[in-house]
């Protein structure tokens, strides 16, 4: 069967917040067949753009790449000096990052914070492959809260190599804590452009 499925190649958060909302439910790539009533996720190339909090954010697929992110992040750089842009391959990543950034989080510090988390879990493991799991498994920060520019709830979504979700209250000390050497530590700039700030970048800047 052919239909016509409604893709958003961008989204304005200021102009279409709507469809700002619909990104973090996961409804707005969420397709479900009429005549068979088959759910399926579409994944394509959107750039989502919130220029009250100052940050765009380009989701590609993972395993696509496109030649004018680099030149496109270097523009930005340029003509908007105070904005933070990043590169995600996912939407739940997408999702994530338009938390932090509307909390004006840190996201390489959120990162930092789930990193810690792992290697407390992994101290925890019972065996290897439960701590093969830890490390295998995505971890996305689900819910930041900020009283008087202090973190005060820090709530995050881990999912398994099975697509299961469980969730976790970490305490807001860790990531105050985080924040704190992330802006002490240059190293951990990601710079400008659209970088892709993850676990795997994390991994590269710690030693």
């Amino acid at each position: 069967m052919e239909a016509d499925v409604p893709a958003y190649p961008s989204v304005n958060a200021s102009k279409e917040p709507l469809l700002r909302n619909r990104l973090l439910d996961g409804s707005l790539m969420r397709w479900t067949c009429p005549s068979c009533g088959k759910v399926h996720y579409l994944d394509y190339p959107l750039l989502y753009h919130d220029p009250v909090n100052k940050f765009m954010i380009w989701h590609f697929p993972a395993g696509q790449e496109e030649d004018r992110i680099d030149a496109y992040g270097k523009q930005v750089a340029g003509l908007l000096p105070d904005y933070t842009c990043r590169r995600v391959d996912n939407v739940l990543r997408l999702a994530e990052k338009i938390q932090i950034f509307e909390q004006g989080a840190s996201d390489v510090a959120v990162e930092l914070s789930e990193y810690v988390f792992r290697q407390e879990s992994a101290a925890r493991a019972n065996d290897d492959e439960e701590k093969r799991q830890v490390f295998s498994n995505n971890i996305f920060c689900h819910g930041l809260r900020f009283e008087d520019g202090r973190c005060a709830e820090f709530r995050i979504s881990v999912v398994d190599d099975d697509g299961n979700h469980s969730y976790y209250d970490i305490s807001p000390a860790i990531y105050s804590d985080c924040d704190a050497i992330v802006r002490r530590n240059p190293a951990l700039d990601p710079g400008k452009g659209f970088v892709t700030v993850d676990y795997q970048w994390l991994k590269t800047k710690i030693r």
